[in-house]
């Protein structure tokens, strides 16, 4: 049972500013990935990831121990909390990296990023978070612009953009660990976790069921995996330090700025047309982004 009374101290202002540099590296990442994709399977992909993101978290708590007490800093109590949040975001990255190979970078980052619609349901269904009827007028518009940007059309009831789709919710899953593990975790233990358990799981699958991935690497593809650790390291920083200083409800809508570096990315790299409905799209985006400013509870004291 989450213990709401310690929920940390908010700086909303801040939050922001970090969420904005958190989707710069979000879709820098997709972008990574999908460009990655040509030489590399998607469980090289994943392996790396979370590997690059494991060592360097394990040899900054070696190097820079917090407040003395090095490794016994990555003692947790909360390992349920922290294994479902790992477990999650990591099905949510193989179902996204699945999508990338067949759809383009910004309709496979639109489905991801339904996170914000799942998030209120998922708190509502696993922590009786009580839901604000005013606060769906902004994720609703703001879905609503991207479904405009983006007009998916057809392609929408692809596989792949059914898997896409799916990982959004798995996403939502651990958006919400991650906000109620800042009751009672550090948020260097928590990122070092959400690392390790992944990279953990995806070794053991990867020797077990996949040895070949160790042997199929060349120096050009190796160099890119490890770009996808890092920006995902990156971007996980902000998310988390983010996610420390703001509810996960009132965040998550400003996650579909993913959306608009996604469509850039794709024009310039893949030379992806900008049209009219992704300027509306775009207007509609920033428009629920503000309504859920505006619109979120004051004093939501009771609401968590």
């Amino acid at each position: 049972m989450i213990d709401f009374s310690k929920r940390p101290e908010r700086n909303i202002s801040l939050a922001l500013v970090l969420v904005f540099f958190y989707t710069l590296f979000a879709a820098m990442l997709g972008a990574a990935a999908k460009y990655a994709a040509n030489e590399a399977s998607v469980i090289s992909i994943a392996l790396w990831r979370n590997l690059v993101g494991t060592i360097v978290l394990f040899v900054g708590a070696l190097a820079f121990p917090v407040q003395n007490k090095g490794l016994h800093f990555l003692h947790t109590p909360e390992w349920k909390l922290q294994t479902i949040r790992s477990v999650s975001s990591l099905i949510a990255v193989l179902l996204y990296f699945y999508s990338l190979k067949t759809l383009p970078l910004a309709e496979a980052t639109l489905l991801l990023f339904t996170i914000p619609i799942f998030v209120p349901l998922v708190a509502l269904i696993w922590h009786k978070v009580r839901l604000h009827r005013e606060m769906w007028w902004g994720l609703i518009v703001s879905f609503a612009g991207i479904a405009v940007a983006l007009n998916p059309g057809k392609s929408i009831i692809q596989p792949a953009a059914l898997l896409a789709l799916l990982s959004g919710v798995m996403g939502a899953i651990a958006m919400v660990s991650l906000r109620f593990s800042h009751y009672s975790e550090p948020a260097g233990r928590t990122m070092f976790y959400n690392f390790s358990i992944a990279a953990g799981i995806m070794i053991v699958v990867s020797l077990f069921f996949f040895p070949s991935e160790w042997k199929a690497l060349n120096g050009q593809v190796f160099v890119w995996l490890v770009i996808v650790g890092v920006l995902a390291l990156v971007a996980q920083m902000f998310l988390t330090f983010a996610t420390r200083h703001a509810p996960i409800r009132l965040l998550s809508p400003f996650f579909y700025l993913t959306v608009i570096f996604s469509i850039l990315l794709d024009r310039w790299i893949w030379k992806t047309e900008l049209t009219k409905q992704v300027v509306w799209g775009s207007v509609f985006i920033i428009l629920g982004n503000v309504l859920m400013l505006v619109l979120y509870p004051k004093d939501d004291l009771k609401t968590h």
